[in-house]
């Protein structure tokens, strides 16, 4: 089941990175296509659909966390 959709593969290794911690397992899939769509998301997060709910709560919440460039991170 789709949990998150994100424009990056950096951003779902993060969102992937997240669920891991959390005990879900999860993997990356391309969206599908809508025809005319501009869409920025490119890749979606998919779960065991028995963890779908407790996923989707957990990356609602969640912030991803951004590099600090004053760091050179």
């Amino acid at each position: 089941m789709p949990v998150a959709r994100v424009a990056t593969p950096t951003a779902a290794a993060e969102v992937r990175r997240f669920l891991d911690t959390c005990g879900i397992r999860s993997t990356t899939a391309p969206c599908p296509r809508r025809r005319l769509s501009r869409s920025p998301w490119r890749l979606q997060i998919l779960v065991f659909a028995e963890e779908a709910g407790r996923a989707r709560r957990l990356v609602n919440a969640w912030t991803l966390p951004v590099a600090d460039e004053r760091a050179g991170r």
